[in-house]
């Protein structure tokens, strides 16, 4: 019971996670991920949601000023969403299991570190 418990807890964080890591993906650029040298547009990725050419659209600056407010407002929520979260996660386990998640937390975050290195 309390090992399902961790399971779907665990489960939980790796969602907000996931779900901050695509908020994260939709705050690139608006020039179709030629921002940089050695950046490639990818579905979901720069000048995208979710595989939408935002680029494409010709957007207006004033849209593009009003994509980048509702971005970064989201990325907010995604944060505080993801913060509140982790410490109702972690209310809920034994001092055991909250060493256990936060070295898997550490974990997955040296894997985003190394995933983010090979993107750059």
């Amino acid at each position: 019971m309390v090992r399902t418990r961790v399971i779907q807890a665990i489960g939980g964080a790796v969602l907000v996670a996931a779900l901050a890591a695509g908020t994260a993906t939709a705050q690139a650029p608006l020039d179709g991920g030629r921002g940089g040298p050695g950046r490639a547009g990818r579905a979901g990725g720069p000048g995208g949601l979710v595989g939408v050419p935002l680029a494409s659209l010709n957007l207006t600056q004033a849209q593009q000023d009003q994509l980048r407010v509702i971005r970064e407002r989201n990325r907010q929520e995604m944060q505080a969403l993801q913060e509140r979260t982790t410490n109702e996660i972690l209310s809920i386990l034994t001092a055991e299991q909250q060493a256990q998640f936060k070295e898997l937390q550490a974990q997955q975050g040296q894997r985003g570190e190394r995933r983010r290195e090979r993107v750059q």
